[in-house]
């Protein structure tokens, strides 16, 4: 699916029922899960409050839009009403890092891995990047204390796909 229909009006009026998400299986055999439109949109207006996120703000999708941390970064750019870039290739934290230059990326999410492989590469951060919200496991707080030291705005959560995404960041 484009990244980019999910931020459309007409997907969400059309959308009346739930979204069927799968989930990590950190805690046991991976399911599915059914998530309603109302509680989507919930989570993704908390989300942008406790972040600051405004209509001048981009969220960047780089999370895969069939578990509920990508399609929620979605939700959150159509519930402020702001931009959205999706990344949309191979992952490699140089090309990463040049993709929210050029596309002025505020607010994004990355798991820990990504984390790790962007203080590896030992690169600052872009000034534009306001917020990092990483989950869909443990940040170790070595590491996220290296991304931080390198301008990484990076912020330690924890959901659960039956939660829409974050319960606490």
């Amino acid at each position: 699916m484009d990244a980019s229909l999910l931020t459309s009006p007409e997907f969400w009026s059309e959308l009346t029922g739930h979204v069927l998400f799968e989930t990590s299986g950190s805690s046991g055999v991976p399911k599915s899960v059914a998530i309603s439109k109302r509680a989507l949109l919930a989570s993704a207006a908390a989300v942008n409050r406790h972040l600051g996120v405004t209509r001048d703000s981009c969220w960047g999708l780089v999370l895969p839009l069939h578990h509920v941390g990508g399609f929620g970064v979605a939700a959150r750019a159509y519930a402020a009403g702001c931009g959205l870039q999706e990344f949309g290739q191979r992952w490699e934290p140089g090309s990463f890092r040049d993709w929210l230059e050029t596309h002025g990326i505020t607010h994004t999410s990355l798991v820990p891995t990504q984390v790790h492989d962007l203080v590896m590469a030992k690169l600052a951060a872009p000034a534009n990047l306001q917020a990092i919200v990483v989950g869909g496991g443990h940040l170790e707080p070595a590491t996220g204390q290296a991304a931080r030291d390198l301008g990484w705005p990076v912020l330690a959560s924890y959901g659960m796909s039956e939660a829409s995404s974050q319960i606490a960041t």
